[in-house]
């Protein structure tokens, strides 16, 4: 299947209803949770998430990425592809196991915590294998742009993990052990009856070359994806230490919220990236256009929703959340940004995986993962969980940067970065003006003149997508 903007917009669609979707569990509940589940307990959830984030991306040594980018070496070749990807499962799924297993019993020696470690970290580590085996499942749909099984596959993990919540959380009472148990449970039910299938349909020679494969491709996504896993998660690692588990609680929900933009620029990218392939493997004289055209419709719908969150967010949880969670309403939009640079990370770092010179990308994340270590450790026990957040933008901006002087060394084609500065400016500028007001009509109508000219900029900067939109206009006329 060859490049086309549409196919990037009905896959962004299926990809990003199939994360919301997938992520609702923790993202939509989230305000029922906080009347069940109180900061203290949150504060341990919170925990458990950043182990979780980091221990997949350890365990998963960088399959989903092989499988996206090795699928368009050997597509015409089903013998090579069916080998590869019962390779990459057999390998990884007895790696992950071997190392949750060790975890298991050594654990109680190594993790020191202000909580209990069973029953909390014996959950975490069984999910921890059945995620990284419903991962591998699910990412291999993506380079063979199967939006639709990939949306109904994450409609029912939805759906299995969330029955098993509130009925943990809220029909036994379980608390924070009922929200792990309800996420255990979830993933069980969806490998019993998803992997099967898989396995038939991939079924090849499982051979020991591909380890090769793992170690020069693979092993550097998982430094990669470590590294970046610390920068979302060191934060409340420190928070838990150094503060107390209330504020990280408020911490971690507050995360949730605000990097909840992540699921959507998660699910364009995975739509993008295959697409970017495509472009990339015959160039020509369109392709600047079309990553330009990309790049400013991704602006307009993700800075659109983060400009309109970062505004009106603060109002917004006055009124869902209770008083004891009111707190957050200040770090929201901070994460809001952090959701915006990392998107621009996941777009500028395309030929870096094209080229296949992901051993440049340890580096990259690795030194704002240090940063973001260092500046936690000092400065969020003097002022507090809002320094934490900031530290998380700040890292991010440095990410980029970097992943930009790298990318640039294999890709000439040009980004339009006056254009992106000015678009980002119009972003987050408003929300130091008027973001924190309380709601009445003057904020709104100054907030939709800000969402209006926002709108307008992109469109009149961009002059392929807007003759697009005045061709689609004219065609609807008729």
């Amino acid at each position: 299947m060859s490049y086309s903007l549409k196919n990037v917009i009905k896959g962004g669609t299926a990809y990003t209803i199939g994360q919301f979707i997938a992520k609702a569990a923790s993202f939509l509940l989230i305000p029922l949770y906080a009347h069940y589940i109180i900061p203290e307990e949150y504060g341990i959830v919170g925990y458990m998430q950043a182990i979780t984030s980091i221990g997949v991306i350890a365990l998963i040594l960088g399959g989903t990425g092989i499988q996206n980018r090795y699928y368009y070496d050997y597509r015409e070749t089903p013998q090579e592809l069916n080998s590869l990807i019962t390779s990459l499962n057999f390998f990884i799924g007895l790696f992950a196991f071997c190392i949750c297993a060790l975890f298991y019993f050594v654990g109680p020696f190594i993790f020191s915590t202000s909580f209990p470690y069973s029953p909390y970290f014996p959950l975490t580590f069984a999910t921890l294998w059945l995620m990284v085996m419903n991962q591998l499942t699910m990412s291999f749909l993506i380079p063979q742009k199967r939006h639709m099984k990939y949306l109904s596959l994450q409609i029912l993990q939805f759906a299995l993990i969330t029955i098993a919540s509130v009925t943990t959380i809220i029909f036994l009472n379980r608390g924070a052990r009922g929200q792990l148990e309800g996420l255990l449970i979830g993933h069980l039910v969806f490998f019993i009856f998803i992997y099967p299938s898989k396995l038939k349909e991939t079924w090849g020679k499982i051979h020991k070359k591909w380890i090769t494969t793992i170690f020069t491709f693979g092993v550097p996504l998982v430094l990669h994806g470590i590294s970046g896993a610390l920068l979302a998660t060191v934060s409340r690692i420190i928070i838990e230490r150094k503060l107390s588990l209330s504020e990280l609680g408020i911490f971690t929900i507050a995360y949730q919220m605000g990097m909840a933009l992540n699921l959507l620029t998660i699910s364009i990218n995975n739509a993008w990236q295959p697409n970017f392939y495509e472009l990339m493997k015959k160039p020509d004289e369109k392709t600047k256009k079309r990553i330009h055209e990309f790049m400013a419709i991704w602006i307009l719908i993700i800075g659109g929703i983060c400009l309109t969150g970062s505004i009106f967010v603060n109002d917004i949880i006055k009124w869902i959340f209770p008083t004891n969670y009111q707190a957050s309403a200040p770090l929201i939009p901070i994460f809001f940004f952090a959701s915006l640079i990392n998107g621009y990370y996941f777009i500028i770092s395309g030929p870096i995986f094209y080229f296949k010179k992901t051993k440049m990308l340890p580096l990259i994340t690795g030194s704002a993962a240090l940063i973001n270590i260092l500046a936690n450790w000092y400065l969020t026990p003097i002022w507090g969980i809002q320094a934490a957040a900031f530290i998380v933008l700040g890292s991010n901006i440095f990410m980029l940067s970097l992943t930009h002087l790298v990318a640039k060394r294999y890709f000439q084609g040009e980004y339009p970065w006056m254009k992106i500065a000015l678009w980002t400016a119009l972003i987050t500028v408003p929300y130091f003006i008027i973001g924190n007001q309380d709601v009445s009509i003057y904020k709104i109508l100054l907030g939709c003149a800000f969402i209006t000219c926002f709108v307008s900029c992109v469109l009149i900067g961009d002059q392929g997508l807007r003759q697009k939109l005045l061709a689609y206009r004219s065609k609807r006329a008729r």
